[in-house]
């Protein structure tokens, strides 16, 4: 299966988030699965002069048509921080029928489970990347 990874990037540490976000990718390719992300691309100085000068919006409808490709949407939530973005990617996943797999840290509330097709708890990042290593 083909997932969207959606995450939060605004006030967030690159650099960390680069590492985590390669991390995931990684595991979903592990279990047989593949998957399309934006940041991962954006930090890419080969691919990052695609995303220059695009707007919020711009970026959201490259979101779209991604996840239009995709079975589903992997939401990665690691901290009670709400992320726009991830929403708004949410609702669209959920209005065209996309499967909602939600990654969560132990602990966090979020309204989010309440739409996912299946959720994963993880206490903290070694263990959602062993988790996702067996998602099927």
């Amino acid at each position: 299966m083909k997932y969207f990874v959606s995450h939060g990037v605004t006030g967030e540490d690159w650099k960390g988030l680069e590492f985590t976000i390669n991390n995931i990718c990684s595991s979903l390719e592990k279990s047989g699965n593949n998957y399309s992300n934006i940041f991962l691309e954006e930090v890419n100085p080969e691919l990052k002069s695609k995303y220059e000068g695009m707007t919020i919006k711009d970026l959201l409808n490259e979101a779209y048509k991604r996840i239009d490709s995709c079975e589903g949407i992997l939401v990665f939530i690691n901290s009670d921080k709400r992320h726009e973005g991830v929403l708004i990617e949410l609702g669209y996943a959920v209005a065209n029928k996309k499967r909602i797999v939600l990654a969560i840290k132990k602990g966090v509330n979020s309204h989010i489970r309440d739409f996912a097709d299946k959720v994963i708890e993880f206490s903290d990042l070694d263990e959602i990347y062993k988790k996702l290593e067996e998602l099927k």
